[in-house]
């Protein structure tokens, strides 16, 4: 199961299951106290008078407001064509709902974001700085380093590094 948040009613979130089959109840209605209900996602907001739509990219525009687009019966209803993946790129799509809530996200994009913020850390300067008090084994040298650049700009940003470091290190074994 592949689902992407697509609403909310009250304090109830509404996904979109990707991977239903046309006889399979295709939303699951996730209730602040992590229990769950399969529901008919077309049948559950044409009766559900609070819900409110999300319509922030391509894939929830297209969800809510391409019904008269050409694709959008097979996509949707009859489901004999999948979603189109570029539409749901830098979505966040979850494998798990409820209590185990997981996202999904390829080893390759954790694994690319990480060897970005390494390349991008390689290719900064390193300032060589004179100083009165530097032993002589260092030539009146010391390096300088810019510590504010080895900063993470968020706990999210940390969460992936080393994430990544972990899949790294298992690649490597």
């Amino acid at each position: 199961m592949r689902a992407i948040l697509v609403g909310k009613v009250e304090d109830d979130n509404l996904y979109y299951d990707i991977d239903a089959s046309a006889e399979e109840k295709d939303a699951i209605l996730v209730r602040p106290d992590s229990s769950m209900v399969k529901v008919d996602l077309f049948d559950f907001a044409n009766s559900c008078g609070g819900l409110l739509k999300i319509k922030t990219s391509r894939f929830h525009k297209f969800l809510w407001t391409g019904a008269s687009r050409k694709g959008w019966d097979e996509i949707f209803l009859d489901k004999t064509k999948p979603v189109y993946e570029n539409m749901i790129d830098g979505l966040d799509i979850y494998q798990s709902l409820g209590k185990n809530k997981k996202k999904l996200d390829t080893v390759n994009k954790k694994v690319s974001r990480f060897k970005k913020t390494v390349n991008k850390k390689k290719n900064q300067k390193i300032e060589k700085i004179k100083t009165k008090s530097a032993q002589p084994c260092c030539d009146d040298e010391m390096v300088k380093f810019d510590v504010s650049n080895l900063a993470f700009k968020s706990a999210q940003a940390r969460k992936e590094a080393w994430t990544a470091m972990i899949l790294l290190r298992q690649i490597e074994r």
